[in-house]
């Protein structure tokens, strides 16, 4: 079921992840979103938004642990939100960024994406440190960095053109190299 939450928050926003919409994607009886998540529907999707936010921290802390450079942090991030969006026929984006956009001043939802979030930018700017970047520098640049992505892919979908994207990726990544 947070499968399901998640991937409906990145094609419907927060709004349109109901319990309804979860259980039909996810095939569950209806029981078992009571059984699961006595919280109901809050309680699934913030499951969904910790499921995201940590399966992106892991994949940027496993990249660092690779070696590999802020810029390659960034543009794996690019590429990936490039392809998904192309995949999915420009439906389907960050869950993140998706429900950002509607619940930015929500008591109980606002204070988790926003921890999401900057533990993304903590992992890109230590990252940019061990490269070199200056510690101010590397808190500004990753936080432009994440805040840019997650606006290009909103755009993209807009637009329905990885273009917002790619622009990112040509035009932010340089800027993390010292």
């Amino acid at each position: 079921m947070v499968t399901a939450a998640t991937e409906i928050l990145s094609r419907r926003g927060f709004s349109g992840t109901t319990v309804r919409a979860v259980l039909e994607r996810s095939g569950a009886p209806r029981g078992s979103v009571g059984f699961h998540f006595p919280g109901g529907r809050s309680e699934l999707v913030s499951a969904a938004f910790d499921e995201v936010g940590g399966q992106v921290e892991a994949a940027l802390i496993d990249m660092e642990e690779q070696g590999r450079t802020g810029a390659e942090l960034l543009g794996a991030m690019c590429e990936f939100y490039a392809e998904s969006l192309r995949g999915s026929g420009f439906r389907s984006g960050c869950p993140i960024g998706s429900a950002l956009a509607e619940i930015h001043d929500d008591t109980e939802f606002a204070p988790r994406l926003r921890t999401i979030l900057e533990s993304w930018v903590r992992v890109l700017a230590r990252t940019l440190r061990r490269d070199g970047v200056s510690a101010d520098d590397a808190d500004e640049l990753s936080m432009l960095a994440i805040s840019s992505l997650e606006g290009a892919i909103l755009t993209a979908r807009i637009t329905r053109d990885t273009a917002p994207v790619e622009a990112v990726r040509r035009r932010i990544c340089p800027l993390l190299i010292p």
